[in-house]
This record gives C-alpha cells, structure tokens and sequence, in this order.
C-alpha cells in the first residue's frame, strides 16, 4: 500500500482507487463498464492512444488483477490511476 504522496491530490486520486479496486474484487461487471467509457470517449482521440492501448490491454484481464494494478505503487499505477475510464456506467459518465 502506498503511504508516500507527493500531494494531497495524489493521496485523494489513490484513496479513490483504493475504493474503485475494492469494489471491482466484488463486481467484476464494472469492467464492462469502464471498456466502454474507453471505446466511446478514449479510442478516437489520437491524444489518447497510447492510454487506450493501456486500458484496453488491462480491461482483458480478470477484475481481481485490475484492482491490484490501480493500486501499484509503481510509475505504472501512478500512470493507470491518472488516465483511468470511467468504471460506472453511463449515468455516472454524464454527471462527471
């Protein structure tokens, strides 16, 4: 587990992946969710194409595996929590 934060925001983003990873060991259906928040808002924008690449290949792998990903504490994690899709659906897409 991660204890040392460059800033508040960083401490912020990682305890909302901490609850985002929990939540996915227990529904695996978010998954679904959040590939297609990549391919509606992610896969056609060329800025994005190598987060679209990341995500893509990390949404192929079991739910229990994404969790642990999110919450690395590694550049990679830092880099999945910062690009991450949406994992809620569509209605919490148009409130964000």
């Amino acid at each position: 587990m991660k204890t040392v934060f460059h800033d508040r925001h960083e401490e912020r983003d990682y305890r909302k992946a901490l609850i985002l990873a929990d939540q996915l060991r227990r529904d695996a259906s978010l998954v679904a969710n959040a590939k297609r928040h990549v391919e509606r808002f992610m896969a056609n924008d060329p800025h994005m194409a190598r987060y679209t690449a990341l995500w893509r290949d990390l949404l192929d792998l079991p739910a229990h595996e994404i969790a642990a990903a999110l919450v690395e504490d590694t550049p990679r994690g830092a880099l999945i929590r910062e690009t991450r899709p949406a994992f809620y659906g569509e209605a919490q897409d148009a409130a964000e």
